[in-house]
């Protein structure tokens, strides 16, 4: 696989590669991954609440199905 990059660019991996004790291709590859990385981090799961009177501690669990299901099936 041939890949171009700005020679301006794999200078500056390269100097800061070896200012880390790694080769070009080290460093290419972890530029490649940290980029991986953080683009992943930016997936958010959207809000998905409910609005309410939260736990109800006081009710038993044949109590909870009967709520939830309330209406749906007889």
């Amino acid at each position: 696989m041939y890949v171009e990059i700005n020679d301006n660019l794999i200078e500056h991996i390269n100097k800061l590669a070896s200012i880390r004790g790694f080769s070009l291709q080290e460093g290419l590859e972890k530029a490649v991954i940290d980029f991986i990385t953080k683009e992943e981090k930016t997936f958010h799961l959207r809000k998905a609440s409910f609005k309410g009177e939260g736990l109800q501690s006081n009710l038993s669990d044949s109590e909870i199905k009967q709520m939830i299901y309330q209406g749906h099936i007889q």
